[in-house]
């Protein structure tokens, strides 16, 4: 969300990206929470009627807070937010962690010095809108008597989609419930699809032999993944969960896209997001994950395509080449095929093996 739009006011008034993310980077709790308010109440995740655009003069910051969504908002565009699965990548890389323990140092003492006035604005801003408990700044709270941890929530929205938790444990004394109601064997069919995808691609040019490309098992592989997660989707649920949780990652993951006042503040400029939050963590004792850069380089692409399966693009097998053959959609078969890598270096299991395996055991 808060990175589209950095992205999105470059397109429409022009500067450079790392500008106009600073730009974005200083807006206040209370546009933050109207913005959010709004993107929510006039749209629905993975349907076509969710609306975001940037003025084509002047800026956010120009506009006072609670009016700069008249500017934003028009049936011209466009905008679905991320899946679920954006935000899951990118919360394995501990970067809510770093950014809680960066939060509190310079809340509660000077251990990392005085920071800048840019510095310590963005500090009250994502302690008011990301890290309090009561989201008042929202319009929508999640965290209740009987929800109290925000960070729970979230792991909880992660279990029931994907069957998995993070790979960090929770912060001491959080629990976070396993709901019976879960898609156990999400893992088990997406990387089944992964390697299928990788079989046609490693075929696409193939004219004689055998081809093992199965148009009709990566379709079947599609619907079950559509099927699975439609079923936690049923009457709208989890919805705000996943609108948060994403508006979240991306608004700490803007943080680390370029040397912004709060990487500044802290001595940790660099070139690449994950190396930038790696020095984060080291200047506060909460190691980011050694995978970060996977982690981050996935998410964007591992949302679009579970977007393109839930909206049931790729339930018929004459869609299936739109994974791998690069010609009926190069760009979903290049996403599929940097979360075939990524995917193999978070986990430890490499797709490309997989089938191999699966392919040698048929023999």
């Amino acid at each position: 969300m808060f990175r589209d739009l950095a992205e999105a006011l470059v397109a429409n008034l022009g500067g450079s990206l790392d500008d106009r993310r600073e730009e974005v980077s200083k807006v206040t709790a209370a546009e933050i929470g109207d913005l959010l308010t709004n993107i929510f109440r006039r749209s629905a995740p993975h349907e076509n009627h969710q609306w975001f655009v940037v003025p084509r003069t002047g800026s956010i910051l120009t506009v006072g807070p609670y009016r700069h969504r008249d500017a934003l908002f028009s049936p011209t565009e466009p905008y679905v937010w991320r899946h679920l699965f954006y935000a899951y990548c990118v919360e394995n890389t501990r970067i809510c962690d770093v950014f809680r323990k960066i939060l509190w140092e310079y809340l509660n003492g000077e251990k990392l010095g005085s920071p800048s006035e840019d510095a310590l604005a963005w500090c009250w801003t994502t302690a008011q809108v990301f890290y309090n408990q009561f989201y008042a700044f929202t319009g929508f709270s999640l965290v209740n008597d009987v929800r109290p941890a925000w960070p729970a929530i979230r792991r909880n929205a992660y279990y029931r989609f994907f069957g998995i938790e993070l790979n960090h444990p929770p912060q001491e004394g959080e629990v976070f419930h396993k709901a019976p109601e879960h898609n156990d064997t999400f893992i088990e069919t997406f990387e089944r699809l992964l390697a299928e995808a990788w079989t046609g691609y490693r075929y696409r040019t193939s004219t004689t032999g055998t081809n093992p490309t199965d148009p009709a098992a990566i379709a079947f592989l599609c619907k079950k993944l559509r099927e699975m997660l439609e079923a936690r989707r049923l009457g709208k649920n989890l919805r705000r969960e996943e609108f948060l949780a994403v508006a979240h990652a991306s608004w700490l993951q803007l943080a680390v896209d370029f040397n912004s006042p709060i990487v500044r503040a802290i001595g940790t400029e660099s070139s690449s997001a994950h190396e930038r939050l790696k020095l984060l963590g080291q200047a506060v004792g909460v190691g980011a994950h050694s995978k970060s850069e996977s982690f981050l380089l996935m998410a964007d692409p591992g949302s679009r395509l579970l977007q393109r399966i839930e909206a049931g693009d790729l339930d018929d097998a004459a869609n299936a080449g739109m994974l791998y053959d690069g010609s009926s959609d190069p760009d979903l078969t290049n996403d599929v095929q940097e979360i075939i890598t990524h995917w193999s270096i978070t986990t430890g299991r490499d797709i490309k093996d997989l089938m191999e395996t699966s392919t040698d055991e048929n023999k």
